[in-house]
């Protein structure tokens, strides 16, 4: 497998061609369409093809109907209405309610089946048999206050970083009401957002907590860009008291940890950054890493574990060690050849990253992971592909993961909103060793997902149809038997962007 993704790299790197000059300093992402029109600064993506143009207010209707067939006849509808348009000069709003009806493919309802929240979305309105609902109600509100601050809030999602993934905020979750405070400075942008996410308890009831967020993007020169982010989350409702807002934490050019020290370090701290090289005008290298907990001794542990594998007295694996990172490049134009574009991306998460001794205070919203989908303790590797003509389009997507799930009395690591600990704490934590941990510990899982599919986009007046056709393959290997999901699926979509079943 490593050779394989150092040959899709290698191919990647060879294949460039400088068509265009970049100049000035830029903070988009490349323009790929790859669906991966992320940038290091992370403004929220909105899932539609239009947006308000020079009137004041625009409205399109939305609406989907896909169907499958393969492992049973899973399905999914939905329609809604996406309206935007100006206040005035300085303000903008946009709001598209949606709703959807879905019958999960069956790797989708294996785990979906049992939980009362849509895949990659909120808490859904019923389930009954196997048919699920979701009502979705993205708004976003954007207030220009100067030519340097901007002021956003709503009910939405961001994601920061410029890969398929993220493993400091992803907006492969549920949405969530924020408000976000933006600067920009040409070469430097910051911005500082709050966020309220539920959980829902194991009795059915739910419980609010928030997020506070720093990310601070340094467009070095035209090419090289260097952001830092930090993270931090807290309930609303400890033992002690009803905190509500933690109003040190609304500071926006405050480092955390000094204010985290001060409330007694009760909270659950995330630090981290991303790097993007523009290696080429129209290729960019990129990377995040993710700090939950670091201890240097135990870094020194596992560097001297790995120089001298056979060596049985160095511990190494110590679940306190929790971090992620991401490495991959993009590429537009691949090969010089107008249309096509190519992703490769590995990312990485130790057992337990993510998680807290308080389940109540996992990075997570609904019950979900607000980062990286699959959670924590894992390997994958994504190649995505598309050649696109102006009304048609081909693709080619692959992942490969490795993941050790949990067996009745175990945490490995994976499940997020498991109490982690390595002892007792009084609140139905199940211990978990100290030294010995490995990405893939528990129950292994080693799958391969595969999907080609042809797009045709047809456009009338405003409004735009896309119809697709395409065929989805996944194998699952484990420790307690194997399986494999072939599928045939086609649908139509007007006004929006087709999804993918990617989140597990």
């Amino acid at each position: 497998m490593k050779a394989v993704v150092f040959a899709i790299l290698t191919l990647l790197v060879a294949g460039l061609h400088a068509q265009m000059s970049t100049a000035g300093f830029v903070h988009n992402a490349l323009s790929d369409s790859v669906d991966t029109k992320h940038s290091s600064m992370g403004y929220n993506r909105d899932p539609f093809y239009f947006f308000s143009g020079e009137r004041q207010i625009s409205l399109y209707p939305m609406a989907f109907s896909e169907a499958m067939a393969g492992s049973g006849l899973p399905y999914s509808a939905g329609a809604g209405v996406w309206v935007g348009g100006s206040i005035n000069n300085n303000a903008h709003f946009k709001i598209s309610p949606a709703f959807t009806h879905a019958v999960y493919p069956k790797f989708i309802g294996e785990k979906f089946d049992s939980l009362n929240f849509f895949p990659g979305e909120g808490r859904t309105l019923y389930s009954s048999g196997k048919s699920n609902g979701y009502l979705s109600v993205p708004v976003m509100f954007t207030h220009e206050l100067s030519p340097v601050f901007t002021l956003r809030a709503g009910n939405e999602k961001t994601f920061l970083g410029d890969g398929y993934r993220s493993m400091l905020l992803s907006d492969q979750g549920a949405e969530y009401p924020f408000v976000r405070i933006e600067a920009n400075l040409n070469q430097l942008r910051y911005q500082h957002q709050i966020s309220r996410w539920r959980q829902q308890m194991p009795d059915g009831h739910s419980e609010t907590k928030f997020s506070a967020t720093h990310y601070l993007s340094w467009m070095i020169n035209s090419k090289l860009n260097l952001s830092f982010f930090e993270s931090v989350v807290w309930k609303a409702e400890d033992s002690v008291r009803q905190r509500g807002f933690e109003w040190l934490y609304l500071n926006p050019v405050l480092f955390f940890r000094p204010a985290e020290f001060a409330l007694g370090s009760p909270d659950n701290m995330l630090i981290g950054g991303n790097i993007s090289w523009n290696i080429f005008p129209k290729t960019k290298l990129y990377g995040q890493i993710l700090l939950d907990e670091f201890f240097i001794s135990e870094i020194k542990n596992w560097i001297k574990h790995s120089l001298h594998p056979s060596d049985s007295s160095i511990p190494y694996g110590a679940w306190v060690n929790k971090q992620a990172f991401q490495i991959g490049i993009k590429s537009v134009g691949l090969f010089g050849i107008g249309g096509l574009n190519a992703l490769a991306e590995f990312n990485f998460a130790r057992p337990y990253v993510f998680s807290h001794r308080d389940p109540m205070m996992s990075y997570t919203n609904m019950n979900q992971p607000v980062a990286h989908p699959l959670g924590a303790n894992f390997y994958e590797f994504v190649f995505r592909s598309q050649y696109k003509k102006e009304k048609w389009s081909a693709h080619f997507n692959a992942m490969y993961y490795v993941t050790g799930l949990d067996s009745a009395g175990t945490h490995f690591g994976q499940d997020l909103l498991q109490s982690t600990f390595d002892g007792p704490v009084g609140n139905g934590n199940i211990p978990v060793q100290y030294y010995g941990n490995v990405v893939g510990q528990g129950v292994r899982h080693n799958i391969i997902q595969t999907s080609a599919e042809y797009r045709r986009m047809f456009r009338y007046a405003n409004t735009s149809f896309v119809w697709r056709l395409g065929v989805l393959y996944r194998n699952d290997q484990s420790e307690v038997g194997n399986s494999s999901e072939m599928y045939v699926y086609t649908g139509i979509f007007l006004n929006l962007r087709p999804g993918e079943w990617n989140f597990r």
